[in-house]
């Protein structure tokens, strides 16, 4: 079963329980394929995957618990190269779901998980941003958007809409 799927460069890629699943490399129009041989099986520590993104132009998969960032272009559709490694990311954090995370420019990318909202800086960092709406934490996440013109991350539960105004973030007053 599919957990998550997303696109990387000029592949389609899927996640299942323990593995990332990069397509063959494919043009513009080109169906995309897979084979076995190209899989990057994913350390279960962190629980379920939830969630794949792009960060810092790398290929990034989300556990319930864990992060792990997997560098690099992947094997060639002959398996030339070296194929993608997936390494931890320090923090003890992972996200809910799919639905739960963005690309917010060039500050990281912006995820809820267990613990509240957090944002995975360029750096490779977890930083804690989700202080001021920590009382809306047991919300579940329908989607999240980034409107980088106005300096905002709208997210959407059940119930509510949260916006993240980062217009004042700084290096000296971080999120």
């Amino acid at each position: 079963m599919t957990t998550s799927r997303g696109q990387f460069r000029s592949r389609l890629v899927a996640g299942d329980p323990d593995r990332v699943w990069p397509s063959r490399l494919r043009s513009a129009g080109e169906v995309a394929s897979w084979h076995e041989d190209l899989s990057v099986q994913v350390p279960r520590p962190g629980g379920a995957m939830t969630a794949l993104a792009i960060h810092n132009e790398t290929l990034t998969v989300f556990r319930e618990s864990a992060i792990y960032r997997c560098p690099g272009e992947g094997f060639s559709n002959t398996r030339q190269g070296t194929n993608f490694v997936a390494l931890e990311v320090p923090g003890s954090v992972g996200a809910v779901s799919q639905e739960a995370v963005c690309k917010v420019g060039s500050l990281g990318t912006v995820f809820k998980s267990r613990k509240g909202w957090y944002l995975l800086t360029q750096g490779w960092g977890c930083q804690y941003i989700g202080a001021q709406v920590s009382d809306y934490d047991t919300e579940t996440i329908k989607a999240i958007t980034h409107l980088e013109t106005l300096h905002q991350v709208r997210i959407l539960s059940g119930s509510r809409m949260i916006v993240w105004d980062y217009s004042a973030v700084t290096d000296e007053a971080p999120a």
